[in-house]
């Protein structure tokens, strides 16, 4: 596999943290097989494209009743900054 196909993976808990969810609710996806995880030590490792695609449906408008930018959309925003989601 080349690194141009390999998946940019971040810890579990960061990745919750990014798209507002618990930490609790994330081990239950990768539990349940509905987030695909890898743990190569003591943490999962997920792709941050399978959390967003998997939250997409469920994702709360862009912007709040109060005009600013909700925490899922911003998490998207910098994670397209960083060049990990397209």
């Amino acid at each position: 596999m080349s690194l141009m196909t390999t998946p940019h993976l971040i810890p579990l808990d960061e990745a919750c943290q990014l798209f507002s969810i618990s930490i609790r609710t994330g081990r239950r996806m990768v539990r349940t097989g509905q987030l695909p995880a890898t743990k190569p030590g003591r943490e999962y490792l997920v792709s941050a494209d399978d959390m967003a695609a998997l939250l997409r449906p469920t994702l709360r408008p862009a912007t709040s009743r109060a005009g600013r930018e909700s925490p899922t959309a911003r998490a998207e925003r910098q994670l397209r900054e960083a060049g990990i989601a397209t």
